[in-house]
């Protein structure tokens, strides 16, 4: 099993419909928890293609602004 956040589980969820993903919490319908997923190759390629669109493809530099003194 493996760890992922809510958003993982909801993307994998979609695109994997049988996908084992479990919730663990304290209280019946609590926010705090945390997800686990299967470690099959489908589930996989799913979190690595959820987790490859948020990559920074392109920087821009950063201009700092100079005082004279």
């Amino acid at each position: 099993m493996i760890l992922i956040t809510k958003e993982t589980a909801e993307y994998v969820r979609s695109v994997v419909p049988g996908a084992c993903i479990y919730k663990t919490m304290i209280r019946h319908g609590g926010k705090q928890g945390k997800y686990y997923a299967e470690e099959t190759a489908k589930v996989l390629k799913a979190v690595e293609d959820f987790q490859g669109r948020f990559r920074v493809t392109e920087e821009y530099p950063v201009v700092s602004k100079q005082t004279k003194i």
